[in-house]
């Protein structure tokens, strides 16, 4: 068989998957385009994002190491993980410039969608909700936009869903080198984004449970061997801050979020303030923000925070509901036109479920203003997120209620909440960012409802015109 044939045969077989990742590509790079000129032509503007890693990245190309210091003496940096900013390296290395490395990361979230049709495959069926999840995956405006710009996302997501995807050829054929690899890319994908670093305890509960007519020695094996290998993946990394800093730990995010994002978020709600002028308070004292603080402060300022927000339960509640509403239900469109300079400057200054219930005028006069302008889809963007937060959830509870396999089905789920979960530390600095690397799954069962009530309404007109 000659190469052309070879190529004919493989979009033959996989033409539906091809063009998909065509489409996503095609936006990707029309989007970049849109924003570098939007940035008068700065390719560092528009490509640099705002966590810290190209400024990482450059000291590491320079060669001062592994650190965010603008002069010497060069500190050891440790907020964040470190894969991710050696895939912006390598890519530059590999590429000889950071347009490589954008395009390489462009190439890898346009493959995204495709990999969420191979997971969509476990769970759905029918062909053409499998494309559809692949085509809301390619023109999704946070899938975009992440694609485009220096943010661990996309890298993240990735490693998330080939560590996913073999778990998934694990449960289908029983075999250990699957179960390993799925380990090893979710401890590289804890190492690019640590909110996963107890998420494999929960897949070890779902083996179990998947497992519990049928328990063995080997099943048990089979668990210890997975964890074993997650915990093998992120040692390295551990043990570097335990030489460097003393703190053998993955980043100091969580006690940093604890303390300098969600307590602010808590603090102004319960004061009536903003969430800026209750930051800027506790920083004041030489508290060390995002971005700024070291592994050191991690546990630390988990345990000022707690019994802090411990003292301000109504506070905490309301973030907490508004966190978890937003999560599902942030559209990220705003940030979407923003990085084009095609959104408006009206803004409500404080979170819209906060507005609809506090000054509901306020909210429609706002949307009558914008009514004909780009962010107009801010809203369109929202009520497609409610919808599809709303089906989600009906589809989740009618797929495991109904379906005789139900084990890709739970893990996509127990993922789902998982992440939902760990992200209520965000407070009011929730956007779409954070649901992000779930969103293919949310597709699958939104999709499934979907289908379902389809199907009872075409029988119900059946029964009627028999």
């Amino acid at each position: 068989m000659t190469l052309r044939q070879k190529l004919q045969t493989f979009f033959t077989t996989y033409r539906l998957e091809v063009l998909v990742f065509i489409l996503a590509f095609a936006v990707r790079f029309l989007y970049l385009e849109l924003s570098i000129a939007h940035y008068g032509g700065d390719l560092f503007g528009a490509i640099s994002g705002a966590d810290g890693y190209f400024t990482v990245a450059k000291n590491i190309i320079a060669g001062h190491g592994f650190t965010d210091s603008s002069s010497a003496p060069y500190l050891p940096y440790s907020f964040r993980p470190p894969l991710y900013f050696y895939f912006i390296v390598g890519s530059y290395w590999l590429f000889h410039g950071f347009l490589g490395s954008i395009l390489l990361q462009m190439v890898i979230g346009s493959m995204l969608p495709v990999l969420g049709m191979i997971l969509a495959s476990y769970v759905l069926t029918s062909r053409r909700m499998i494309a559809a999840v692949g085509i809301l995956l390619a023109l999704e405006p946070s899938g975009i936009l992440y694609s485009t710009f220096f943010y661990s996302e996309i890298v993240f997501i990735f490693l998330s869903f080939l560590s996913f995807w073999c778990l998934f050829r694990y449960f289908a054929r029983k075999q250990l080198w699957p179960l390993l690899a799925s380990a090893g890319l979710l401890g590289l994908a804890c190492l690019t984004r640590p909110a996963v670093e107890y998420l494999p305890v929960f897949i070890a509960a779902c083996m179990v449970w998947d497992a519990r007519k049928h328990l063995s020695k080997k099943v048990y094996l089979s668990v210890i061997a997975y964890l074993l290998m997650f915990v093998a993946v992120i040692t390295p990394w551990l043990c570097r801050n335990e030489v460097v800093f003393g703190v053998a730990d993955l980043s100091p995010q969580l006690g940093v979020n604890l303390y300098t994002v969600l307590l602010p978020s808590v603090l102004s709600v319960e004061h009536g303030t903003s969430w800026q002028h209750e930051y800027d308070t506790i920083t004041s004292n030489g508290v060390q923000g995002p971005n700024d603080a070291d592994i050191t402060k991690g546990k630390p300022y988990t345990r000022l925070a707690v019994p802090l927000l411990l003292e301000h339960k109504k506070g905490l509640v309301i973030i907490g509901v508004n966190t978890g509403v937003s999560f599902f239900t942030s559209d990220g469109v705003l940030d979407f036109l923003r990085h084009i300079g095609a959104s408006t400057s009206l803004r409500f200054g404080k979170p819209a479920l906060f507005v609809l219930f506090s000054s509901p005028a306020t909210l429609v006069s706002v949307i009558a203003q914008v009514a004909l302008t780009p962010s107009i889809f801010v809203l369109f963007g929202r009520i497609f997120w409610v919808v599809t937060t709303i089906l989600f959830f009906i589809g989740s509870w009618w797929y495991l209620r109904r379906e005789q396999t139900t084990r890709y089905a739970s893990i996509m789920v127990v993922v789902v909440l998982y992440s939902a979960l760990t992200t209520l530390i965000a407070g009011l600095g929730i956007t779409a960012r954070y649901r992000l690397p779930v969103q293919a799954f949310m597709f699958v069962f939104a999709l499934y409802a979907l289908a379902v009530l389809y199907d009872r309404v075409r029988r119900k007109k059946q029964r009627h015109h028999a």
